[in-house]
């Protein structure tokens, strides 16, 4: 049996990659960084959450504008796996637990007072290329657990 080193790392090298755009995007999203999150999606993205789904980056930045500026939330992404597609996309799967804290008060500092997560359970991201570039396209939410 011959393997192929070369596709091999390349198919390494991409999940990687993808794996780190699905991370960051997250990232932003939890830091309130809305323009920086522009960097990791197509102009076309689909998020379906359990509350809505969101259809494209100018309903992305409503959405995100009326987020309430008194909650902080933070995700926690784990045990990610890539699948690659008969399309050339690539699909990340992933575990998430979400903290939140709600009614946070201006001038309160952290570390703030902990319940547990709120919400556990997957996401599956399709990402493809957009100018040697991996982007999500499609992002979906399964929610395992909800307090």
């Amino acid at each position: 049996m011959q393997i192929d080193i070369s596709k091999d790392l390349k198919k390494w090298l991409t999940t990687q990659q993808c794996f780190e755009v699905v991370i960051a995007f997250m990232g932003h999203f939890d830091l309130r960084e809305w323009k920086k999150m522009e960097d990791f999606i197509t102009q076309e993205i689909i998020w379906e959450r359990p509350d809505q789904t969101i259809s494209g980056i100018l309903n992305l930045r409503t959405v995100l504008q009326s987020t309430p500026k008194d909650t902080r939330v933070r995700h926690v992404i784990s045990n990610l796996k890539s699948t690659f597609l008969e399309n050339g996309n690539v699909q990340i799967t992933s575990y998430f637990t979400v903290y939140r804290i709600l009614n946070i008060k201006e001038g309160d500092d952290a570390p703030f007072e902990l319940n547990g997560p709120v919400s556990m359970g997957m996401y599956f991201d399709e990402l493809t290329q957009v100018n040697n570039s991996w982007r999500i396209l499609k992002k979906q939410t399964q929610l395992d657990f909800r307090k």
